[in-house]
Parts: structure tokens; sequence; C-alpha cells
């Protein structure tokens, strides 16, 4: 994740916004005041607002991470997205 000031980012407004896009990485605004703010490219947020609706319900919850258990007994590489620490800490 990148951080950048506010002088910064107004001077280098449309470049911020093309890497934000191009690289899906978020980036953090940091303004004098102490005030941040974190742009995210749109797909990408959209992603994170369906991922915890998603995980939200405990039942449907349990019954993804069923699945992913399922599929990660063929797949070794889907192991690593069983656990959902940042949503999981969140509900």
């Amino acid at each position: 994740m990148k951080i950048i000031n506010y002088i910064d980012f107004k001077k280098k407004i449309a470049e911020s916004l093309d890497t934000v896009s191009n690289t899906h990485e978020p980036l953090i605004v940091c303004h004098k005041k102490g005030k941040s703010v974190v742009i995210v490219d749109l797909g990408e947020y959209n992603s994170q607002q369906e991922t915890i609706y998603l995980l939200s319900n405990k039942a449907n919850r349990k019954r993804l991470e069923a699945a992913l258990a399922e599929i990660g007994k063929c797949c070794k590489t889907v192991g690593k997205f069983r656990n959902f620490p940042t949503v999981n800490s969140q509900l």
C-alpha cells in the first residue's frame, strides 16, 4: 500500500488515480490536519463489500468455508483462502 501526502496527491491526481486503477492497490492520502483517506479501485471496493456481505451471515460463511475446504483437498493453492482473518475480525 502506498502513502502520499495531500499536496503531492493534488499535483499528481491523474497519475495517482491511474496507478490505483491499474494496480488495484489502495493509496493512502495523508492530510496535514491528521485526517487521512484511502483511495481504492471501485472494482476492488465492490469485491471487498461483497465478501463482507457474504461472510456476515454465519451460516453462509460456514458453507463457503466448507466449499473451500473441499476444493482445498484437490488444490493446495486454495488453502490460503480458507481463513478470512480480515473479515472475521470485523464480524
